[in-house]
């Protein structure tokens, strides 16, 4: 409906004999201007006549406060304005009616769960919460695990009551209004947050051209692997898949040859020093033969024991310095447990701490990094910059570099989606585009500024 038709239908409501709502007639011209741009939202150019009644209704049991709706109330500007926006008001019919579903459908499905329904209506809106049109086949190749009658019936109940939509020259559904994106966005589990994610990653690299297309990182793996019984995924997603595998784990076969060689020529100085040690005890019992056996055997434990100890703190250093902090926990723990005599001191004890803490600290900086590469293939520069700036902020020192390597990376490819768009405008005779396209070249070019800074400091 438009604007007039939203007026001719709130003077008639307004005008009835029996009717217990009214309105001051010389408000009613603005009053239905703004109820009318407070449920269209920003996309749409007319509004349902379900949502009409939902918004009119909540306005007045705000007035009234009676459910059984015979008080009289008189509907005004100041009372509009407390009222808020379809969003709020949506949320709560969004809710209501997927509890009238699930009590109607679970006399056919006996366990279906409420949240079996917000499942099914998850699809329809994106990880952002704006809309997501699908046709039936690929709402079913989305829930994989879920009965396709199940799935039927739920989308007819979801279009009767307007809260679907389905086009028959295009053959979609998609929620009727963004609003309501919004909140099942808002209702999705973590597990379905990083599920969707997944599929992002995937279809993300999949859609691109054979050459332009990168492999999965072991990071971005580790996000895919726990859901890939879950994805319907093409011939061709799963060979990515496979070929990622592969190249991931001969660089992860590398990186533990490295390491291994790192660890071996600590352990050859550990020997040495141990040789030495024994060296030096043999010549201090020739040199005091006023201590016994007992005393002597004792101080060469005890030596070999502190040497033992200063090879382990070594390396725990080290795979802290590479960033293996989990690792280097171990060896700290190590010392505390397992060596006789063991190092219980608040050094310790603060390094185990400090391990725990970089752990927590560098999962969040692995997210950080994926996050910001799923936000640049979806041409969210802005959110990516955020992203890499907190990553750049973070406690962890191993990785900043491949941050600064991708802000530069990052930066080019703004730098000449703005110079484009300065040339755009300049060939351009229409004000409006012109205009446009100068004024999008200069938020690149501001956040180019800003990527220079990071990088920079």
């Amino acid at each position: 409906m438009h604007r007039e038709k939203v007026q001719q239908i709130i003077s008639g409501v307004t005008s009835l004999k029996k009717s217990n709502i009214s309105i001051v007639e010389q408000e009613i011209e603005e009053f239905t201007s703004k109820v009318f741009e407070k449920i269209k939202g920003k996309k749409e150019l007319t509004i349902q006549l379900p949502y009409l009644q939902v918004f009119l209704d909540k306005l007045y049991l705000n007035i009234t406060n009676d459910k059984q709706r015979q008080a009289d109330a008189e509907f005004t500007i100041l009372a509009l304005d407390k009222l808020g926006d379809i969003g709020d008001v949506l949320s709560e019919f969004l809710e209501e009616q997927v509890k009238e579903i699930h009590a109607k459908l679970k006399q056919n499905f006996t366990k279906l769960e409420q949240k079996s329904i917000w499942e099914i209506l998850s699809p329809f809106a994106t990880l952002e919460g704006t809309k997501d049109p699908l046709t039936t086949s690929q709402l079913h190749d989305r829930l994989p695990q879920t009965d396709i009658k199940l799935i039927d019936n739920v989308i007819q109940e979801l279009t009767n009551r307007r809260i679907l939509r389905f086009s028959d020259t295009e053959d979609l559904y998609e929620l009727m209004h963004d609003s309501l994106a919004q909140r099942v966005a808002e209702k999705r589990s973590e597990d379905e947050i990083a599920l969707l994610q997944a599929r992002q990653l995937i279809k993300s690299q999949s859609s691109l051209k054979a050459e332009a297309r990168e492999l999965f990182s072991e990071k971005q793996l580790a996000l895919i692997e726990p859901f890939i019984e879950k994805l319907k995924l093409t011939q061709e997603e799963k060979d990515l898949i496979e070929q990622s595998r592969i190249s991931a784990e001969k660089q992860r076969s590398a990186k533990i040859n490295r390491q291994r060689k790192i660890i071996a020529g600590v352990t050859v100085a550990a020997v040495i020093a141990i040789i030495l040690a024994v060296f030096g005890l043999v010549q201090m019992k020739k040199a005091n033969t006023a201590l016994t056996e007992v005393e002597k055997q004792t101080k060469i434990a005890n030596d070999f024991i502190e040497t033992v100890k200063v090879s382990t703190f070594k390396q725990a250093f080290l795979y802290m310095e590479q960033g293996e902090y989990e690792v280097a926990k171990q060896k700290f723990v190590y010392l505390r447990d397992t060596i006789p005599g063991g190092d219980t001191s608040k050094a310790i004890i603060k390094r185990i701490k400090e391990c725990d803490d970089l752990i927590v600290e560098k999962q969040a900086f692995d997210s950080l990094l994926i996050e910001a590469q799923n936000a640049i293939t979806n041409n969210d520069y802005k959110l990516a910059v955020d992203l890499y700036e907190q990553a750049l902020n973070s406690k962890i020192d191993v990785g900043k570099e491949n941050v600064v390597i991708e802000l530069q990376e990052l930066k080019s490819n703004i730098d000449k989606k703005a110079a484009q768009l300065r040339d755009n405008a300049d060939f351009t005779d229409r004000p409006y585009e012109k205009n446009k396209w100068n004024a999008e070249a200069s938020e690149l070019e501001q956040l180019s500024g800003r990527i220079k800074s990071l990088i920079n400091n």
